[in-house]
């Protein structure tokens, strides 16, 4: 997928041509202020190439975006503070950054006028000003009268648009999209690439309501020699005469994605055995297809599943990973996932995308190279399902085959 991001005279602004040198550039980021967090260190590192190149292009960096929300029935002013990730950038990037205490009024107007080309101004968390808000309005006016480019670079911003991005996108002269957007977006599109010839899909977790579109759309464009490999929690709902099936609440969606498969001739794989595993993530019980009493008991993929799964993802085209394959309320990566994670590394075609960036955080110890590990968010989805951008983004996608 290539992307433009709408900029004020219509005139398309790649990457590559972003003349920056000491020119002001906002950059609307998608990081974690939580503290101890492997998916939020993923989305800092993930963060830092757009502002690495940025810094060394001479440019004046404003860096603004979500980095955190407040916790549930709190108000939003109790979100987590943005300081914390000020100071790893500071770290990383050897620059003074300085944060305002307000994203309105005199000071922040003189934090921004006086910013020097060796520092970096970080907003408060945005998290903290509701959208539609007077002082995240007052903001956004503030910056579009100063701003030389706008560089989108959190993708979880667009659908719906967030933190001020559509009014910045339509305001600033230059806009175009960060590295860390670019990227996912390819990584999805190389996937949809694959389908129909040689295209992994694998599903794991528990539920797939919120991805049903994307996993459909996706389907669709599947055919001959693409393979569906279903996770043992989702097995009952594939195979309603399983223990459980009838109640599951994604048999609808399963029931779609199954008739559909068969309809393109895609193979649909179910686990040729499963472990029943304890809370720390040890076999206690080793069982055949499926667990009668999975619903009560942790399950990760028996040793005959994982030689099946890894062998058809090792030889095919691309693949792309929806979540763990081992129930959620294990506290640990399970040895499915662990095995499989390097069958995916070493998939043949390269191709690969892994849409939960907790379970790339469980995984990393491995140190397989797994890559285009990408945020578990509605925007991804809405991607990934085809839907078109909002107004002030240019999309171009391929075509289904």
């Amino acid at each position: 997928m290539s992307v433009v991001i709408g900029s004020a005279d219509g005139d398309p602004v790649d990457w590559a041509s972003l003349d920056v040198e000491n020119r002001r550039v906002l950059v609307l980021v998608d990081v974690d202020a939580t503290g101890n967090d492997p998916a939020g260190d993923l989305r800092f590192a993930a963060s830092l190439p757009t502002l690495e190149t940025l810094r060394a292009r001479g440019a004046r960096i404003i860096v603004a975006g979500h980095a955190g929300r407040a916790p549930c029935g709190e108000k939003a002013h109790i979100a987590p503070s943005i300081v914390g990730i000020a100071e790893r950038v500071a770290a990383h990037l050897d620059v003074e950054v300085r944060v305002p205490d307000e994203i309105v009024g005199d000071a922040f107007a003189r934090l921004i006028n006086d910013q020097r080309p060796t520092q970096l101004v970080m907003l408060e968390n945005l998290d903290r000003v509701p959208d539609g808000s007077p002082e995240l309005d007052g903001m956004v006016g503030r910056l579009v009268s100063t701003l030389d480019a706008f560089v989108h670079d959190a993708l979880t911003a667009v659908f719906p648009a967030r933190w001020g991005s559509a009014a910045l996108s339509k305001g600033t002269q230059r806009c175009v999209a960060g590295m860390r957007m670019q990227r996912e977006l390819d990584a999805l599109d190389g996937v949809c690439a694959c389908a129909g010839r040689g295209l992994t899909l694998l599903l794991g977790g528990d539920s797939m309501e919120r991805a049903s579109r994307a996993l459909l759309h996706l389907v669709e464009r599947m055919g001959r020699g693409d393979h569906i490999l279903v996770g043992p929690q989702l097995h009952p709902a594939f195979v309603p005469s399983s223990p459980g099936g009838t109640s599951n609440p994604s048999r609808p969606l399963a029931a779609r994605l199954r008739d559909k498969a068969l309809a393109r001739d895609v193979a649909l794989v179910y686990p040729a055995d499963v472990d029943v595993l304890d809370a720390d993530g040890i076999v206690t019980t080793r069982a055949g297809p499926y667990a009668p009493d999975a619903d009560e008991r942790v399950t990760g993929l028996g040793a005959r599943a994982r030689a099946q799964f890894s062998a058809l993802i090792q030889g095919g085209a691309g693949a792309l990973w929806t979540g763990a394959l081992v129930d959620p309320r294990g506290a640990r990566a399970s040895e499915s996932d662990r095995e499989i994670a390097r069958a995916v590394a070493d998939c043949r075609g390269g191709t690969v995308a892994i849409l939960n960036p907790m379970l790339a955080a469980e995984i990393a110890d491995l140190r397989v190279g797994i890559g285009n590990i990408l945020p578990d968010d509605d925007a991804l989805w809405h991607a990934l399902a085809g839907e078109a951008m909002p107004g002030w983004m240019r999309v171009t996608t391929p075509t289904p085959p």
